[in-house]
């Protein structure tokens, strides 16, 4: 209507020669828009667009098998899956859904089944529900992952110290075409590597052995790769921020070649071709590589000091100690380097005791300076009593079996000798003793100490702007998405929200004994789930949103590829619609007796 009517404004007071060429010239033009909107919007009669996939997957346990049901919740194909593998040290309590991711389309659902004597992958059609293929792999597998382009499928895992079957024990690398799960090479890399972790950047598979002592770089699209020897015991591996390198500290061997002794090099390897780009031997007392914080922000820790290194692995001049105060350095940490996080240009990091408990101290440094800006005690000392002792015996009897099957250096134990055993790095309810999170403008700290039952929180120039009484039941965690305000502080029996404008309590929302908090950062969003349901809150707003099945989660989550803050429409529903809950159970046709 618009253009009609700009057309008779501008051939109005024109002559009737001039309306004719000028009605034949948008006439032309109209009929080009035309031709051109027809081929962007039409699509390709050889390559018609699929169909949105339709179906939602539920794993049954007893028996196992699969379900898929449609929108209306009318189940239209079920599978039966292997039995669970068991180990020696097997609790039904524990077991959970088998391993399944989807393809990058969404149209297929690869499931993962591990049982006693072999492990299988198969392949689920989400839009008919028909199954489309099968195959077996190691036994050891325990993840899978699909490359960019979603034509290749890997499933690998580091193997289970534990289980009675060899060949579960033994790391492998299984690589199959994502279509036809059709097997295109195998690798093993011997029982419980220190490191096995995909680089989705470089599209490689960087692995290192159980000694510590040899990397292989697998290019899933080439096949098997040879064997790279380190010529001593890596303390300390890291993939860099951008995935294209990795940087070791290479401690050199005694004489059996089983033990690290003084002197080394720091080596960084390019991930994609495996050649070593650089080493710098003017690190001889160095213990570990650690990354401080995030990024490329890297440190080696010494036996009375640590000290910064470059991103291409060289010495940097800045130094702090582990004293109080040291002579030649000045402030230090007073105490050994915990976990750390990013607040700004500066790193939070929290101080622990020599034998790895915590000290109950926050330092803020300035990195390039190598300067200790302030210590913050943390916590209040008055409510630790019989604490400390309890999760440090736990903290201990993991560390111990970690050690026993391998990976006591995954496990976050220190490069002081005699070795320390670090609570707050292992896994279970020891390993949440402390946590942090950082404001979203990064001018406050939040520090969670579960012996003092209660999180701190400092001041950007040092100061302890609050302490918040908060029961953490033994252990709890401390979260914040990225686009969110509030801080959260996630313990076993409710989640408390923290408003850092006021420093104060916003909200506590309670959950019974069987639900369980799933956090959701991708869409800046947390689940309270149930036996039944799930309810879901926006962390952004602290309020609940929506309500869905417990069986439909899973496919609530795989539409959080992106955050939802990056969407352009406010309304992000559209872009990533919600599945349409089933009010009832699935409807299971009736079996014939």
């Amino acid at each position: 209507m618009h253009s009609t009517n700009s057309i008779r404004i501008a051939t109005a007071n024109v002559p009737l020669r001039s309306k004719v060429f000028t009605v034949r010239r948008i006439f032309l033009i109209s009929l080009m828009i035309g031709a051109l909107r027809a081929q962007t919007s039409q699509p390709a009669q050889d390559a018609p667009s699929a169909p949105a996939p339709h179906l939602t997957a539920t794993f049954i346990d007893n028996p196992p098998s699969l379900e898929l049901f449609d929108a209306s919740c009318k189940v239209v194909a079920t599978y039966p899956l292997l039995k669970e593998a068991t180990t020696r040290l097997s609790f039904k309590k524990l077991r959970s859904e088998p391993v399944h991711i989807t393809d990058p389309s969404g149209n297929l659902l690869y499931v993962l089944q591990t049982g006693d004597k072999t492990s299988r992958v198969n392949a689920f059609s989400l839009i008919t529900g028909a199954a489309i293929a099968s195959a077996d792999v190691s036994p050891s597998a325990t993840i899978l992952t699909v490359n960019k382009d979603g034509g290749l499928l890997m499933a690998y895992g580091t193997g289970n110290a534990l289980s009675k079957v060899k060949d579960r024990r033994v790391s492998a690398l299984t690589v199959m075409d994502a279509t036809t799960l059709q097997v295109k090479f195998s690798q093993r890399f011997g029982e419980m590597p220190s490191m096995l972790r995909y680089v989705p950047e470089m599209e490689r598979m960087v692995v290192m052995d159980r000694a510590s002592s040899t990397i292989w770089f697998v290019d899933p699209n080439a096949g098997e790769a040879a064997p790279i020897e380190l010529g001593g015991l890596a303390r300390g591996t890291i993939v860099s921020a951008d995935g294209k390198r990795l940087l070791t500290l290479v401690r050199n061997m005694n004489k059996g070649g089983k033990k690290a002794v003084r002197g080394g090099a720091l080596n960084q390897f390019d991930i994609a071709t495996g050649h070593q780009l650089h080493t710098s031997e003017k690190l001889g007392d160095a213990l570990q590589l650690v990354r401080m914080g995030g990024g490329d922000e890297y440190w080696v820790l010494m036996k009375d000091r640590m000290q910064r290194v470059t991103p291409n692995g060289d010495p940097d001049k800045a130094t702090i100690a582990y004293a109080d105060q040291d002579k030649e350095l000045g402030r230090g940490l007073d105490g050994l380097p915990g976990p750390a996080m990013l607040v700004g240009k500066r790193i939070a990091i929290e101080v622990l005791h020599r034998d790895g408990t915590l000290a109950h101290k926050l330092a803020l440094i300035d990195p390039k300076a190598g300067r200790v800006d302030s210590l913050t005690l943390v916590g209040r000392p008055g409510v630790r009593t019989g604490k400390a002792a309890k999760r440090w015996g736990i903290a201990l009897a993991l560390s111990a079996a970690m050690a026993a099957g391998g990976a006591a250096a995954s496990a976050g134990s220190s490069p002081l000798n005699p070795p320390v055993m670090t609570p707050v790095f292992l896994p279970g309810s020891a390993s949440q003793v402390s946590s942090m999170a950082v404001s979203l403008d990064q001018k406050s700290v939040f520090v969670m100490d579960a012996e003092s039952d209660d999180v701190t929180i400092v001041a950007s120039d040092g100061r302890q702007a609050a302490i918040l009484p908060i029961k953490s039941n033994g252990s709890a965690q401390l979260w914040r998405p990225s686009q969110a305000t509030y801080v959260y502080h996630v313990g076993k029996s409710a989640i408390t929200v923290i408003d850092p404008a006021t420093n104060q309590i916003a909200n506590q929302i309670p959950y019974e004994k069987g639900v369980t908090a799933r956090l959701i950062s991708t869409r800046n969003e947390f689940a309270l789930c149930g036996p039944a349901s799930c309810d879901i809150w926006d962390a952004s707003t602290a309020m609940k949103v929506r309500t869905i099945d417990r069986n439909r989660l899973d496919a609530y989550l795989a539409h959080a590829d992106a955050p939802a803050a990056e969407e352009e429409d406010d309304d992000v529903s559209e872009a990533m619609p919600d599945p349409v809950p089933c009010q009832a159970a699935p409807q299971r046709p009736q079996r014939k007796r």
